[in-house]
């Protein structure tokens, strides 16, 4: 984990910015929408989502390093819940507030997934290269 945080301040200024946006607004979503009962589903797999992405992008550091592959860690554990909130977003009508959460916590990880699968398919056509200097 040091060595992931030693990385992660070798990383452009807007990524880190980006990283101190996007894991505070999926945890916070994620734990906001445990007390619904419309939305605890979606609150449950957000943070099991989010577990198991940082799990998947540690291991993957741990052997690689800082490669484009750690995208697949989002890609893997986001892309369901991201396809989960739009399907239930047309299901569901839960409180105003919930539902701003919702769309907040979908195009956020649908940002990220943007990056993350561009990385990745770079990653599987040949771009191995380490994102930061060792």
């Amino acid at each position: 984990m040091e060595a992931f945080n030693a990385d992660i301040l070798l990383l452009p200024n807007w990524v880190q910015i980006w990283m101190n946006i996007l894991g505070p607004v999926v945890i916070g979503s994620g734990l906001i929408l445990l007390f619904n009962a419309q939305t605890r589903l979606i609150g449950i797999f957000t943070l099991l989502g989010m577990v198991l992405s940082v799990v998947t992008m540690l291991l993957i550091h741990g052997q690689l390093g800082m490669v484009k592959l750690l995208g697949i860690g989002h890609v893997l554990f986001w892309t369901p819940v991201v396809v989960l909130i739009w399907r239930k977003l047309k299901t569901i009508n839960p409180p105003a507030f919930l539902k701003a959460v919702l769309w907040i916590l979908m195009l956020t990880m649908a940002a990220a997934l943007v990056f993350d699968y561009y990385d990745v398919v770079s990653w599987i056509f040949g771009n191995r290269a380490p994102v930061v200097a060792a």
